[in-house]
């Protein structure tokens, strides 16, 4: 298993803050945030190679990791301030509930488990119970 880390000392995300995040992982963006195929599509799809790190987008506890219906093996970090990140279609977890992670720590590898059309991470922004799209709270690349 991969370290998750420590507490990070740095201030939680604020909820009102843009581009404060982390990218989870390298890759290109297959899919953006919004109506896909009639539906809405509530977060972003980085495609790349299986066994990809993926690291949090800011320190924070794990609030959920385990499987979910259609994504498969995911993780829900809470990173405070009614701000959450969603890591979704993993191949391994390397966190589990309850651990406190740092940010840019590895905490999953990317896979294709749930429903999926190929090998990506499913990124989510929760902010205050609301989706919102994550390029707007990660830099520019």
């Amino acid at each position: 298993k991969a370290p998750a880390g420590g507490s990070s000392g740095q201030s939680a995300v604020s909820s009102g803050q843009s581009a404060v995040l982390a990218w989870p992982s390298l890759g290109k963006i297959s899919s953006l945030f919004g109506m896909r195929n009639g539906k809405p599509h509530q977060g972003i799809d980085i495609v790349r190679d299986k066994g990809l790190d993926i690291r949090a987008a800011a320190a924070g506890t794990v609030e959920y990791a385990g499987t979910m219906r259609g994504y498969g093996k995911t993780l829900i970090i809470d990173h405070g301030n009614g701000v959450k990140t969603l890591y979704a279609h993993n191949r391994a977890l390397y966190v589990s509930k309850g651990a406190r992670v740092k940010r840019g720590a590895v905490v999953a590898k990317m896979g294709e488990t749930g429903i999926v059309s190929g090998i990506h991470l499913h990124f989510e922004v929760i902010v205050n119970g609301k989706h919102k799209n994550p390029l707007n709270y990660l830099p520019n690349r």
